[in-house]
């Protein structure tokens, strides 16, 4: 996620900048485009063609509009899966959604807005980062 400080600055200096939201299991997923309402430019932007996004309860109950819960992805470049079937069964369910850990919400023109992970630590390149 850009902080809105740094959009903000790198528009006072005339460059134009867009957010865009994916993960290595399913890469382009969201993306925001310089012709959007300046208000959505915090944003991860709307689904990709293709992409199908939910925000989900703990249960896996759909939220409504603006309501926060856990992003649920699916769509043409979602991963087959990992190599730890345990693994791919966890993160995947028997309808095809890949759940996240990502928390976030879905307005209600469909702009997605992150704002936390489910647990506290992420692993990127193969670090532990606590989120």
């Amino acid at each position: 996620m850009t902080p809105p400080a740094v959009i903000d600055r790198a528009r006072g200096l005339g460059i134009m900048t867009s957010r865009m939201y994916g993960s290595t299991e399913q890469p382009s997923t969201t993306c925001a485009s310089f012709d959007d309402d300046p208000s959505k430019r915090y944003t991860e932007g709307r689904a990709m063609p293709g992409v199908e996004l939910r925000i989900v309860d703990d249960a896996g109950r759909p939220l409504p509009v603006d309501e926060p819960g856990e992003v649920l992805s699916r769509g043409p470049e979602l991963f087959a899966g990992y190599t730890d079937r345990a693994l791919t069964a966890r993160a995947l369910d028997a309808e095809g959604w890949y759940h996240t850990g990502d928390v976030g919400s879905l307005d209600a023109e469909g702009y997605l807005t992150i704002s936390d992970r489910k647990a506290d630590v992420i692993i990127r390149g193969g670090e532990n980062v606590s989120a």
